[in-house]
């Protein structure tokens, strides 16, 4: 990292593991090219790890390591369509994207981060938070916690558009209805196919568990 005020919003927290809970080793990834510059990865769960290296100054990539069982779950979360690479490409077991700037990193893990997500992946915050996760990151993943409690306390509920009525939406109508109906990773870079696309699987999974 270079000394920049990236580095100091970028310094590992404090780490906090409660007492008596077992402990989930973070070992380092290696990346692409085998070097280790991810560090320990920030989230590590039975379904994936989740590692940042800066690779020039206030240029980030983000790198997803997930195992074969996992892709098509976590697909919603990591489109190409929103510019990330797939597991396969270059022969690659990954998810990956680059962003210029902390600021674009953080909203970047702003709009992935949800309750739905963090269910997804088997998230547990007293055992899969990394050592080197910045305090920024460990903050972003206690407020989908809270903000589903205050939703499901406070909110009234969102009306939505009906199935058939997608197809006439522009991207912003769209993007609103994706983020009303919690649709993961949803966010501004995703075009009007893919936001339909994942507003109508978000749905069929919902009646699916109903």
């Amino acid at each position: 990292m270079s000394n920049t005020s990236d580095e100091q919003s970028m310094t590992p927290a404090a780490d906090t593991a409660a007492p008596g809970k077992k402990v989930r080793e973070f070992t380092i990834m290696l990346g692409t090219e085998g070097t280790g510059q991810y560090g320990r990865p920030w989230i590590a769960t039975d379904w994936m790890r989740l590692g940042v290296r800066q690779y020039a100054p206030g240029r980030f990539r983000v790198r997803i390591e997930v195992t074969l069982t996992e892709i098509a779950v976590l697909n919603a979360f990591f489109p190409r369509s929103a510019g990330w690479k797939q597991p396969g490409d270059g022969g690659q077991r990954r998810y990956s994207t680059t962003v210029a700037g902390e600021p674009a990193l953080r909203k970047e893990f702003g709009d992935i981060i949800s309750p739905l997500f963090l269910q997804t992946i088997g998230f547990d915050p007293e055992t899969d938070i990394g050592p080197d996760a910045p305090q920024w990151f460990r903050d972003l993943l206690r407020a989908p916690t809270e903000t589903a409690v205050e939703t499901t306390v406070n909110e009234p509920a969102v009306t939505t558009a009906p199935k058939q009525d997608l197809d006439g939406l522009s991207p912003a109508e769209l993007l609103a209805i994706a983020r009303a109906e919690h649709v993961p990773g949803a966010n501004s870079r995703w075009g009007a196919e893919a936001l339909r696309r994942n507003i109508l699987a978000k749905r069929a999974k919902v009646a699916a568990e109903q």
